[in-house]
């Protein structure tokens, strides 16, 4: 079969490799039919190994790895022990695969696992035509919808899982900073629960655009225009009640704790490599709360509800559908011209 495979730093190759053997008694094989590039794949890409497998182990193996976390297909085959799934059956994939025995594990909290792997991370993950997963990371979709659109359900599940660390009231004054997928994948599910006040920063203008169609009240272009006199104009001069950082850089950490109104929440949503230096007098003073959000618990049914709730907005996030024998041009081209894409999905066809 291909896979699209990182060997080093912009180094993607398409490559002919082995199919996975008949799957162990409790997985299933999976016949991957479309997978999302991520914002981490790209930040592997380019400057990687960050969360890729820096050892050999169970949930860990070294470079040469298969990317691809975000992924729908049809099972193929299922193990001897599997009985709530059968082949044919149409799935989204959790690519978390968590030790079961840690102290977070056995907290109903397997995003915290001490040794957790991560398909198309730690291990090979969706950017094939076939890979084998345990049945427990599979849930089944019943309704007519393209798998493209259902490959965006493991992202959906980040900003629910974010929304829901946020403990976000209807009457809140909402700002997130990043227009990616994941920042306007948090809109859309705010605009579906109530929230009538979100404001959204984003220097490409055709991302601003977008937010203003998905339901954003106002937009901010940061290079051009003054955020914080914007946010107070738009919040009663008190900053916002909520800011959700969906980008990871000093840069967008500082403005948003900046725009948080006292006693406010700043979620922290975008990963950075970075060691960002925090004013802690401005979160003592102003009792502020920076909240940590990462991947997702059971947000999963969730998410698949509301893709098929909302599939006309999810849509618009998708601008551009390759073939996986592109990969190699397409992770180029991103990286050259972020602002052209915003969520881009591999198919195999």
């Amino acid at each position: 079969m291909k896979a699209a495979r990182w060997h080093g730093i912009e180094d993607i190759r398409i490559e002919a490799i082995a199919n996975p053997l008949f799957p162990d008694e409790d997985w299933v094989q999976i016949n991957v039919k479309a997978c999302g590039i991520c914002g981490s794949d790209i930040h592997e890409y380019e400057n990687g190994p960050i969360a890729l497998g820096k050892k050999n182990g169970q949930r860990q193996q070294l470079p040469p790895v298969t990317l691809g976390h975000e992924f729908s297909g049809i099972i193929n085959e299922v193990g001897k022990n599997v009985s709530n799934l059968t082949k044919g059956m149409k799935v989204v994939i959790d690519a978390g695969i968590p030790c079961c025995e840690c102290h977070y594990c056995k907290s109903n909290l397997n995003n915290l696992c001490n040794d957790r792997g991560i398909l198309g991370l730690t291990l090979d993950g969706g950017f094939a035509e076939y890979i084998n997963v345990p049945s427990k990371n599979c849930y089944p979709v019943e309704e007519e919808i393209d798998f493209g659109l259902l490959a965006l359900a493991e992202p959906v599940t980040v900003a629910l899982h974010a929304l829901n660390r946020s403990e976000f009231k209807k009457d809140d004054e909402v700002l997130i900073i990043g227009g990616g997928p994941i920042g306007l994948m948090i809109l859309i599910a705010l605009t579906k629960k109530g929230i009538q006040r979100v404001g959204l920063v984003e220097p490409i203008e055709v991302r601003r655009s977008l937010a203003l169609e998905l339901g954003a009240q106002y937009v901010i272009d940061p290079i051009n225009e003054d955020q914080q006199q914007i946010v107070l104009e738009n919040t009663s001069d008190l900053g916002a009640d909520i800011v959700f950082e969906c980008v990871g850089s000093e840069r967008t950490f500082q403005s948003a704790l900046s725009l948080t109104r006292k006693r406010g929440k700043f979620v922290v949503v975008g990963s950075s490599p970075e060691n960002i230096p925090i004013n802690f007098f401005d979160l003592l003073a102003n009792e502020k709360e920076i909240i940590g959000t990462y991947g997702r618990l059971d947000e999963w049914q969730e998410a698949i509800n509301l893709l098929i709730k909302e599939e006309v907005s999810f849509r618009k996030l998708i601008s551009h559908n390759f073939e996986l024998n592109q990969a190699q041009e397409v992770f180029h081209n991103i990286i050259n011209d972020k602002a052209s894409y915003i969520k881009v999905i591999l198919e195999n066809r």
